[in-house]
């Protein structure tokens, strides 16, 4: 819907949803959910996770040892063969733009969003799916409904008459990076439950600590926004020179990227040992020169 509210200003709301299907997946034939034995760990106490760590995290499967070295008879179909699966986006935008008098131009919006994904149905059936002879997905993590991820933007712009000074700025900010924490659970923590080590001598499994994306049951700090980090925000800044020669037109500009000089992360460590260790920052502040020629 696009309404204007004043002269020269308009607002804009949208609503979307997308919605996937066709899905596809590889059964092994040759294993079946008997095969598999579910287990439980027990989580490292670190402060930096919800509710200081040492929980259970249970739903986890490893396949029995005499299954293990069985050849894999893969069979690829659509999951719907095997229970509901889905993919949803569901998202609201609210933009405003504003030509006024003068040359002034102003444009700015909210996008907010969230994702939901199920694929329980299935995996319970074929939980080959979520474990392999290194890896453990907790089969509570087959239902996620992500946080509203939040994008603000907005620009503006203006030429000084007479002096043909173009004054311009953008802002966005944008939700920060994913938080996991990969966990190398060693065999001997999976045999407290599981009662055996884990198939074809696999020193550990790989278990992720936080169930990455999706709301907990009961909202804490560590649940409602800390699983992902600190916003990105960036400012930046152009001055512009025309110059007229007759019919023809040239400018030069100077840009200034990341004005505000954020060092915001844009990529943490996902593995548990070096847990939220930056890897890679903004580019610090910087300056472009440039020249355009109209003819």
């Amino acid at each position: 819907m696009q309404h204007e509210v004043l002269p020269r200003v308009s607002v804009d709301v949208g609503y979307f949803r997308r919605w996937y299907g066709n899905f596809g997946l590889t059964d092994n034939l040759a294993l079946t959910q008997a095969d598999f034995d579910a287990y439980c760990i027990t989580a490292p106490a670190d402060s930096r996770l919800p509710g200081s760590g040492a929980n259970q995290i249970c739903g986890l499967y490893n396949v029995s040892p005499t299954k293990f070295s069985v050849p894999a008879q893969n069979f690829v179909t659509l999951a719907s063969n095997y229970g509901k699966q889905i993919e949803h986006w569901n998202g609201i935008d609210l933009s405003t733009n504003a030509r006024l008098l003068r040359g002034i131009t102003l444009q700015g919006g909210v996008s907010t969003g969230r994702t939901s994904t199920d694929n329980c149905a299935v995996v319970s059936k074929l939980p080959e799916l979520i474990s392999t002879a290194t890896t453990a997905l907790p089969l509570g993590y087959c239902q996620m409904d992500s946080p509203l991820l939040t994008q603000v933007k907005g620009l503006g712009a203006y030429t000084i008459p007479r002096l043909d000074i173009q004054l311009g700025g953008s802002f966005q900010s944008n939700p920060g990076p994913l938080v996991q924490a990969t966990f190398n659970a060693p065999t001997a923590l999976a045999a407290q439950s599981l009662g055996r080590p884990l198939a074809g001598n696999a020193p550990n499994a790989q278990v992720n600590l936080l169930r990455s994306n999706a709301l907990a049951a009961t909202p804490t700090a560590a649940s409602a926004g800390a699983l992902y980090g600190d916003r990105v925000n960036q400012v930046d800044l152009r001055v512009g020179k025309i110059f007229r020669f007759g019919q023809r037109r040239a400018a030069v500009n100077l840009d200034v990227y990341n004005a505000l000089n954020s060092s915001a992360v844009l990529t943490e460590s996902t593995a548990y040992g070096t847990f939220r260790v930056p890897q890679i920052v903004m580019v610090g502040r910087f300056l472009k020169v440039g020249a355009q020629l109209d003819f």
